[in-house]
């Protein structure tokens, strides 16, 4: 393959370690390239084109939550290429235009300090409503030699140029979208797990209450509400518990906050 850049040492001896050679791409020079595409510039993503963000507050808030939305689910489709042919030009746009959309709210007061510090919140709900086949996919695409040499090639980027603000930005997201995979894949193998002893075993009393793994939703928030804010859950307090609670005691785990005020107004003192 003749290449059209100078690749970045380091990163060549890197991937080389783990058996992924110039057939797949180099880095270097700021920009990566996949196999013979056109190299592609990492310090400085181009801005996709995007939708007026509306005149009114409340219609720039509106749209801008739906485009963090829009661009999560446009980034897992691209992630669920039939044989891992990754588009990172599409893949880093997607990223790019979720970012912008980031930053539209902040300035509208819409992001909070918790939500900036950690910024999963803006995939939950994309990877949330995947179905099995396609999150099988987007795991697959993580584990590809293509996504290892992109996010390889960002961090590298991202420590080596003190301007690539774009660069550690994409790398951040990526091991986020990463990370929720590999929980979301881990919740539902545990919710099948449970469900199959639950059926197996129906009348085994220590199973009827077994805890299923928080959603992502609630660990992290989504577009939509923020982290801790769950939804109301119909679990009915024993009447023991009850009292207890009346007389001081803390509210059990499995409760959420919505969910006690509510009984909390179904039972006066």
């Amino acid at each position: 393959m003749t290449q059209s850049i100078h690749a970045d040492a380091v990163v060549r001896q890197d991937l080389a370690s783990r058996g992924i050679d110039a057939r797949v791409g180099v880095f270097g020079e700021h920009k990566v390239q996949f196999g013979k595409g056109l190299p592609i510039n990492i310090a400085k993503i181009k801005t996709p084109s995007l939708p007026y963000a509306g005149f009114f507050k409340v219609t720039q808030i509106s749209r801008g939550r739906e485009g963090i939305g829009k661009e999560a689910d446009k980034l897992l489709h691209e992630l669920t290429s039939p044989g891992n042919k990754l588009d990172a030009g599409k893949i880093l746009s997607a990223i790019k235009a979720g970012q912008t959309h980031f930053e539209r709210l902040n300035k509208l007061g819409q992001i909070t300090q918790a939500q900036k510090d950690d910024t999963m919140w803006m995939f939950t709900k994309s990877v949330e409503k995947l179905s099995n086949a396609d999150l099988a996919a987007v795991y697959q695409s993580f584990t590809s030699a293509e996504m290892d040499l992109l996010q390889t090639a960002l961090q590298r980027e991202g420590e080596i140029n003190p301007d690539a603000r774009d660069a550690r930005m994409a790398a951040s997201r990526l091991f986020d979208l990463q990370a929720l995979v590999l929980k979301e894949v881990s919740n539902r193998s545990a919710v099948g797990i449970i469900n199959d002893l639950k059926a197996n075993n129906p009348g085994d009393p220590a199973l009827r209450d077994l805890p299923e793994p928080k959603s992502l939703s609630t660990t992290w928030g989504n577009v939509d509400r923020e982290k801790g804010a769950e939804e109301p859950l119909n679990v009915e307090l024993d009447e023991q518990t009850w009292h207890g609670v009346l007389n001081g005691a803390p509210i059990p785990n499995d409760v959420s906050i919505l969910a006690w005020g509510s009984q909390r107004r179904a039972h006066p003192q």
